[in-house]
């Protein structure tokens, strides 16, 4: 009856014109990467999850938070801190070792990674440790194959994450990795991006990790901007950082946005300072700007490299704030509050 279902005509048009939507690459039919199931495949697996969504969905445990309608990360990360704010600030972190993308207990069993029944099926196989950590009254967050319990203490997270990983190993098969999994406070850890403060009533900040992702994502952009204009470069910089904001818009600790503003605006003028090549350049450029002859030549023939003038007080008066906003620099800690007030 269900492959009837996933079969008729209006659900296989559907899925046809959802694959075609996300415009995925090929799979294995196109010489890509082993784990993505080639287009047929991605069909097929698309007109079934029409179909097994609708039954499977409702059934899932009020602590899964990943790919369900309704639920999203954010809800997650709220959900996590309202368990953190009773009290319950130690954390176990817990992932699957092999399923990371989807639902794979070795490299030949399971759905493929990056299909769009991936999602389903790992939240099929892990409601049942959901309901487990249910039966054991904990507070806990899952957001696809991460796991997060929350208890009092230390030594009540090792027991639970001992417990776990055996059930884990005898009753569903998986592995857990040992490298991503540990049992710390929560501000020492991340969860999907976000970390906490120390406080009695922790408050949001972005975790560590998620800047220097950011910042590793931000530079070859940086760097191929040394022969362009610096509108071109803030053009192209623009959807990267209001996108990034908006996954990190719960923030509340906000010296990570000010901190990356600072550091991309200085980015911006060591493109500019490089581009004004020669000393006798620059000692134009500066004076032009505004400065006064006398410290356009000092700053001019100072000797430092490129970093260290983007950060004088020189080319911050030659190139202020408000000269890199009208290039169309997008500002993230004005970003973020324009979506907090837009919500």
């Amino acid at each position: 009856m269900l492959m009837e279902e996933a079969l008729r005509r209006e659900n296989v048009t559907a899925a046809y014109a959802r694959v075609v939507s996300n415009k995925g690459a090929p799979g294995v039919d196109g010489v890509r990467m082993l784990g993505i199931p080639t287009t047929l495949d991605r069909l097929i697996q698309q007109a079934l999850l029409q179909v097994l969504h609708p039954i499977f969905d409702p059934t899932f445990s009020d602590g899964s938070f990943g790919f369900r309608p309704g639920r999203s990360a954010h809800g997650a990360i709220v959900r996590a801190r309202e368990h953190m704010a009773a009290g319950h600030r130690m954390r176990r972190y817990l992932q699957a070792g092999m399923m990371e993308g989807g639902v794979v207990s070795a490299r030949t069993e399971g759905t493929p990674q990056g299909g769009p029944l991936s999602p389903l099926l790992s939240n099929v196989l892990l409601d049942e440790l959901d309901r487990e950590l249910e039966r054991r009254e904990h507070r806990f967050v899952r957001y696809a194959d991460d796991s997060n319990v929350y208890v009092r203490s230390r030594a009540a997270g090792e027991r639970v994450m001992a417990s776990l990983e055996r059930f884990l190993g005898k009753r569903l098969w998986l592995r857990v990795n040992r490298d991503k999994s540990a049992v710390a406070r929560p501000w020492k850890r991340k969860f999907l991006g976000y970390s906490v403060t120390v406080n009695r009533e922790p408050r949001l900040r972005v975790a560590p990790e998620s800047v220097q992702r950011l910042k590793a994502k931000l530079r070859p952009i940086l760097r191929r901007g040394r022969g362009r204009n610096l509108a071109g470069v803030a053009e192209e910089l623009s959807p990267v950082l209001r996108g990034w904001v908006a996954c990190y818009r719960m923030v509340e600790v906000k010296v990570s946005f000010e901190e990356l503003d600072a550091w991309i605006r200085r980015k911006m003028r060591c493109i500019v300072w490089r581009q004004w090549t020669r000393p006798r350049t620059r000692f134009k450029e500066l004076q032009r700007r505004g400065l006064d002859e006398a410290r356009a030549a000092t700053s001019a023939y100072n000797g430092h490299g490129p970093w260290w003038n983007a950060g004088a007080s020189h080319i911050n008066y030659a190139l202020p704030v408000r000269t890199l906003r009208k290039l169309g620099l997008v500002s993230l800690l004005e970003e973020h509050r324009r979506l907090a007030c837009s919500s």
